[in-house]
């Protein structure tokens, strides 16, 4: 239901509110800009005002899980929905969410690295948390879950999810031991570094780089974003045996160590003539 509702008010705020109410809630927010392609679309205020709205038109209040919006606490939300629609939220007389959702991100800011899944994945993931160690990349905050099956992934084979503790899913049906579960490991991880560790300078060098218009962008194949290139690049560099990686254009290995070097500002573990 919440998701059905994010999407409608994505159109209900693209139809219903003038430029001049999206500046104002995105400043209201600590945001840079309702919509920026080359800012991580997390960050971008017409996401975080179709989060809010979904949050105030639910029936009831709900735990807000979503903690990559900024201030989750219903004071805040509740603010930010009035703002957006100069009404109160419909659960406005139901304050059963403030101390849960409060209570949850508390907890989710205690976690740095947790696993979830058999002793055999929880290995997996500790291998791809040293490759990036042995790189000199810090990983944020992050809870690894593994799936049995792609719908943990919305239909993907791994999916990145920022917030506090960030969340990095993985549905690849594949053997842990084979080159595609450990490159998808490593790619999604790739996005929670990319996402907390680059400054804008850094992304704008790299889509320069890479030829790329966007870091991320709704309106371009996901194979065009900066953010996917970044994390490909990233799953090369760090691999232990030579993998080819055919999801993005511009993919000799010279092309992805420039691209890693661009990201990290040091050379990939494993060398471009691998």
């Amino acid at each position: 239901m919440h998701t059905v509702l994010h999407e409608l008010a994505h159109a209900w705020s693209f139809t219903f509110l003038a430029a001049d109410d999206q500046e104002h809630w995105s400043e209201h927010r600590g945001l840079a800009a309702w919509h920026d392609d080359n800012a991580a679309w997390w960050k971008q205020g017409r996401e975080q005002a179709a989060e809010v709205i979904a949050w105030g038109l639910m029936s009831e209040a709900e735990p807000f899980l979503n903690t990559w919006v900024i201030g989750e606490n219903c004071e805040d939300l509740a603010a930010s929905f009035r703002l957006l629609t100069r009404i109160d939220p419909l659960h406005a007389g139901n304050h059963s969410c403030r101390s849960t959702a409060m209570e949850t991100a508390a907890s989710s800011a205690q976690v740095e690295w947790e696993v979830e899944g058999t002793p055999e994945q929880v290995a997996l993931a500790e291998w791809a948390r040293e490759r990036f160690e042995l790189a000199g990349l810090e990983l944020p905050a992050v809870k690894v879950t593994f799936h049995d099956d792609e719908a943990g992934c919305d239909g993907n084979t791994g999916l990145y999810r920022p917030g506090e503790p960030a969340e990095v899913h993985l549905c690849s049906r594949s053997p842990l031991e084979s080159k595609g579960t450990r490159l998808i490991t490593l790619h999604e991880l790739g996005h929670g570094w990319a996402e907390t560790r680059l400054d804008a300078e850094t992304r704008d060098r790299f889509l320069a780089v890479r030829g790329l218009a966007a870091w991320t962008d709704s309106t371009l194949p996901t194979y065009e974003w900066g953010a996917e290139h970044a994390a490909e690049a990233l799953s090369w560099g760090l691999m232990d045996e030579p993998v080819r990686i055919v999801r993005i254009m511009n993919h000799s290995p010279e092309a992805l160590a420039e691209a890693f070097e661009t990201l990290t500002g040091a050379a990939p573990l494993i060398t471009p003539e691998a």
